[in-house]
């Protein structure tokens, strides 16, 4: 099973918010994780993994991700940073 909360913190890990960005910026940019796959070459279970915060990304599997939909990467990071702040501050 994927455990996507920090039990000891009381917070959601970063993996978890991770794959909410990945997912909110798979829907801006009206890309399917089908289409995802199709562009990048990765399985279905890899993306499935980072996107329900199963799977922790790589610095460079972030930036796959990033260029993948068309995104620059500080882009991704960016949003993944304020996401973080955000649930730090709640």
């Amino acid at each position: 099973p994927c455990y996507s909360h920090d039990t000891m913190a009381g917070r959601r890990n970063t993996p978890h918010t991770f794959g909410r960005v990945f997912t909110q910026a798979l829907r801006d940019k009206n890309i399917t994780r089908y289409r995802l796959r199709q562009l990048t070459g990765k399985n279905d279970s890899q993306l499935y993994g980072i996107a329900k915060g199963c799977n922790a990304p790589t610095v460079d599997t972030i930036i796959w991700i990033a260029e993948a939909i068309g995104m620059e990467p500080h882009e991704l990071f960016r949003r993944l940073y304020e996401a973080i702040r955000e649930e730090r501050s709640r």
